[in-house]
């Protein structure tokens, strides 16, 4: 996984993600929450801490549409990405 301003400097604007909390399946070699509630609040964590990233201008949740295309305008118009905030 890359870091923001690693994606910055290889400019990339946006990167698909997703917030994986799994719950513990007898005999599955995955990484996994104990229950379905610590599952949630695990879940819940990682999307407050894009909201964090957010606010600080480190990255942009797209919620929309337009979102993604105002986002990618920016971008588009940029001549250094240092600064911008990645899309998510």
């Amino acid at each position: 996984m890359a870091s923001l301003p690693e994606m910055r400097r290889a400019q990339i604007g946006v990167a698909l993600v997703k917030i994986v909390a799994r719950i513990q399946r007898k005999n599955s070699p995955l990484w996994r929450y104990g229950s379905g509630d610590i599952a949630y609040a695990a879940a819940q964590a990682h999307l407050a801490y894009y909201r964090i990233l957010e606010r600080r201008g480190e990255m942009h949740i797209l919620r929309t549409r337009e979102d993604f295309k105002a986002h990618m305008h920016t971008w588009s118009q940029a001549e250094n990405y240092e600064n911008l905030p990645v899309g998510m």
